[in-house]
């Protein structure tokens, strides 16, 4: 974008990785929601595809509560797959 002398440039979204001790660190995030029952297969198979770990699943009448710890590299795209797949 360019506008009044100013320039712009927007790239990929990246997630930073620390080294710590000759090893690779990511960041991990917790990733919660409450979640209809109807659609709650399509939203754990979404976010527990790249090996994210469910820490508490609370059941409740027309709902379920879920939290996930997951990397930061799962969430680049995951909010608009979830709104497609379980309808909003």
């Amino acid at each position: 974008m360019r506008r009044e002398g100013f320039e712009l440039t927007i790239g990929q979204p990246q997630v930073l990785v620390k080294e710590i001790n000759d090893k690779k660190h990511e960041p991990f995030l917790k990733y919660w929601w409450w979640m209809c029952r109807g659609f709650q297969r399509e939203g754990i198979d979404m976010v527990t595809s790249a090996g994210e770990k469910c820490w508490s699943w609370k059941a409740r009448v027309k709902m379920q509560h879920l939290e996930f710890e997951i990397p930061s590299r799962g969430l680049i795209g995951l909010r608009s797959n979830m709104l497609t797949n379980t309808a909003g």
